[in-house]
């Protein structure tokens, strides 16, 4: 469970980078595979951070998405699906038992 939020998350920025490849966005993939490193080795801060994050960038996604639907209609349904993708990770992230079990885990070691 908590590598598919990984990979959903490492995946968008990956996305992001090919797409429109700036400083920004290497960036931005850098700081998420760096967050999914420590969210995978049990460190709860980033647990929130990557969780906070997801929620603002899922809201930003689905806004962007809506008011770009009547001029770009493909570009507002890929900012739509991106903006659910995160919003459902952040989800999954704060609301799973399994990915909370496994964060456990990683501490106690």
């Amino acid at each position: 469970m908590l590598t598919g939020v990984i990979a959903v998350m490492v995946g968008v920025s990956v996305l992001s980078a090919i797409l429109n490849p700036n400083i920004a966005a290497f960036f931005r993939l850098g700081l998420n595979i760096l967050f999914s490193v420590a969210l995978f080795r049990g460190y709860s801060w980033a647990k929130w951070v990557v969780g906070i994050l997801a929620i603002i960038g899922g809201v930003g996604g689905i806004f962007l998405g809506i008011a770009l639907m009547s001029q770009a209609p493909t570009v507002g349904v890929i900012g739509f699906v991106i903006g659910g993708l995160y919003i459902a990770s952040a989800s999954f992230l704060f609301g799973s038992k399994a990915i909370r079990e496994f964060m456990d885990s990683q501490n106690s070691k």
